[in-house]
């Protein structure tokens, strides 16, 4: 039972008594907790940015931004493939990417493509700090597997190419876009 559920039974400000106030405990425990769920961050395929990536890899911010803002384009056209969450999810985190990178130029379209993130990120259920958290996830368990075969295995072995790629990628975002550290557009 969740510690708000908690806090009301036991305050001295609701009672909770008879039928009403039962029915009002059972829909908050069965609500509260599916929120909880409906608004997470889905597990995006990063392969799907790479070549935008490999532009802000390159320091050609202002092509990366161009191409992160159509790939969102591409992702908004594609529920049917990728369903709607993803899609939304998929969208923001390309816009997020795309307005950082033109950020990095100084660029006006930095502030569209941030409030659409924002937007896409709200319609498909997340956030961008849960989003980027997730993927900070993603990136330390990669940077563990990786540590973790390198210590175990020879030098005859081969590395995990996925976990490779998907930590490649994350700290380009890193490096290239301070992405872990990001949390908006300055508005002055």
């Amino acid at each position: 039972m969740s510690l708000f559920i908690q806090n009301l039974i036991t305050s001295d400000l609701v009672k909770i008594r008879g039928k009403t106030g039962f029915l009002i405990l059972c829909l908050l425990t069965v609500l509260v907790p599916i929120r909880a769920v409906i608004a997470s961050p889905v597990d995006v395929e990063i392969s799907l940015y790479s070549k935008a990536t490999f532009l802000a890899k390159s320091g050609r911010y202002k092509q990366a931004a161009e191409q992160y803002h159509r790939l969102s384009i591409l992702f908004l056209s594609s529920e049917a493939k990728l369903g709607r969450k993803n899609m939304w999810q998929y969208a923001g985190l390309a816009e997020a990417l795309a307005a950082i990178a033109a950020d990095k130029t100084n660029s006006a379209k930095a502030y569209q493509y941030w409030a659409d993130s924002m937007r896409y990120f709200m319609t498909g259920g997340t956030n961008w700090d849960q989003m980027k958290q997730k993927l900070h996830m993603r990136y330390e368990a990669a940077n563990t597997q990786l540590s973790t075969q390198l210590q175990i295995n020879d030098f005859t072995a081969t590395i995990d190419e996925h976990w490779q790629n998907e930590l490649d990628t994350l700290q380009a975002w890193d490096e290239k876009l301070n992405f872990f550290s990001f949390t908006s557009l300055n508005l002055v």
